[in-house]
């Protein structure tokens, strides 16, 4: 059986990456991915669901059935976000098509992480997709604590030998599943009341005396959760708390009041962290001070959460 699963992903010759990201880093994950594949000679297409939930079921009409499904998150509450709960709702059944599930956090493969995956693999697995394959990728945190700079630079330095590693094995038809730890289940079913939170979300969220009106949170939530009312932005009820309004807007006019900590101050921008860390020496990985929030960062660079 093994083998006659190795076979038919080795004949494979198409993918969809269907990805959900709320600051970036599960973008470039994605990015990063479709170049990997692509250096295989697998046709890739790639979409993000940045949409209304009516236009998700789209997405998913052109999935062949030759292809791989490679299906890419942030991690939100210890689980997959909404949004991706509401696109696998949407989509036909799988006839026993392979998929892959990558999670995305700042943290990495550990405690209470570990269950991320399990709940959107289950339900992708009740609607007849082969998920053969699971992984943690780790990109800066974009909440909470913000990543050491020496440590963010190389996770994203880093990023294109992981995906090259993930795919190869992918596309070998290696098998990559585990089962997460009753703990860390049950922290998962703990947290999933913070997605209903996510919906009232807005409601600590102020409009700062810089706000143009230019628009640029209405374009670009995910959700389509914003309009302008009186050239101010206004949110309605979908939101999932993806900070993407916060550490996007150009004018820096957006902000959390009274739960300001889980949001890092200097703002999330991975382009400026490049630019910032252009030519500066980096310092052993394991000189590092990295404090116990960031053990499976360092764990991942040194390869040892696999």
């Amino acid at each position: 059986m093994q083998d006659l699963f190795n076979e038919s992903i080795q004949n494979i010759k198409r993918a969809h990456i269907i990805y959900f990201t709320g600051t970036g880093g599960t973008a470039r994950v994605s990015s990063q991915f479709e170049e990997s594949l692509t250096s295989h000679g697998i046709e890739v297409q790639k979409a993000a669901l940045d949409m209304q939930e009516a236009e998700y079921c789209t997405l998913s009409t052109n999935i062949q059935k030759d292809s791989l499904l490679i299906l890419i998150f942030a991690v939100h509450a210890f689980d997959a976000p909404e949004p991706v709960y509401d696109w696998i709702n949407a989509i036909p059944d799988g006839i026993g098509r392979p998929a892959v599930v990558i999670s995305v956090s700042g943290g990495g493969e550990v405690w209470p992480n570990t269950a991320c995956r399990a709940g959107c693999i289950k339900l992708l697995e009740r609607k007849g997709y082969n998920v053969f394959y699971e992984r943690m990728m780790v990109m800066p945190s974009n909440i909470l604590v913000a990543t050491k700079d020496q440590l963010a630079i190389r996770l994203l330095q880093v990023l294109p030998t992981k995906a090259e590693n993930c795919a190869s094995e992918i596309l070998s038809g290696v098998r990559r599943r585990r089962r997460a730890p009753i703990m860390s289940r049950i922290m998962t079913a703990i947290f999933k009341s913070e997605k209903k939170w996510a919906k009232k979300f807005p409601e600590y969220l102020r409009i700062g005396e810089t706000c143009t009106g230019c628009g640029w949170c209405l374009e670009n939530c995910p959700r389509k959760n914003i309009e302008l009312v009186n050239s101010r932005p206004s949110f309605g009820g979908q939101c999932v708390a993806c900070l993407r309004c916060i550490y996007g807007c150009p004018y820096k006019s957006i902000y959390i009041h009274r739960i300001g900590f889980i949001t890092i101050k200097e703002g999330y921008d991975l382009d400026e962290l490049e630019q910032r860390m252009s030519g500066v020496a980096l310092e052993p990985i394991e000189k590092i001070k990295a404090g116990i929030l960031f053990i499976g960062v360092r764990d991942y660079l040194l390869n040892k959460d696999v």
